[in-house]
């Protein structure tokens, strides 16, 4: 659910991102790949979240901002995984409801309705 207070975040579509940011970008694409290979292998033993999302090349992900939101939801129609952080951190959203928290396959299926919805891939 979104918080009434929070700032507003305009998510432009895929085809509105400047062609430097768009999926396309192979230097974008080839570093969001690096950067998810590696958060992946270390953090696999993980079973801290806190850990898991405070991981240098996790945050790395999220400073990429928009851009990276069509390649995290390739990753996750492919496999679940802790985007959901992520995902809020840069849209400044979270359509999860509270009942669904921590039921990934929920947690998945609902993030991926809501960017369809939105055209964030």
């Amino acid at each position: 659910m979104t918080d009434d207070n929070a700032p507003v975040v305009v998510i432009p579509t895929q085809t509105q991102l400047p062609l430097g940011y768009r999926e396309g970008n192979s230097q974008l694409v080839a570093r969001f790949r690096r950067c998810t290979k590696r958060w992946k292998r270390e953090t696999r033993y993980m079973s801290s979240i806190d850990k898991i999302v405070s991981h240098p090349c996790y945050v790395m992900i999220i400073g990429m901002g928009p851009a990276a939101l069509p390649l995290i939801f390739k990753e996750l129609q492919t496999e679940v995984d802790h985007w959901f952080y992520a995902l809020s951190m840069i849209t400044g959203e979270n359509p999860v409801k509270d009942e669904d928290a921590g039921d990934m396959l929920k947690m998945r299926d609902t993030w991926l309705t809501y960017a369809g919805s939105r055209g964030w891939y």
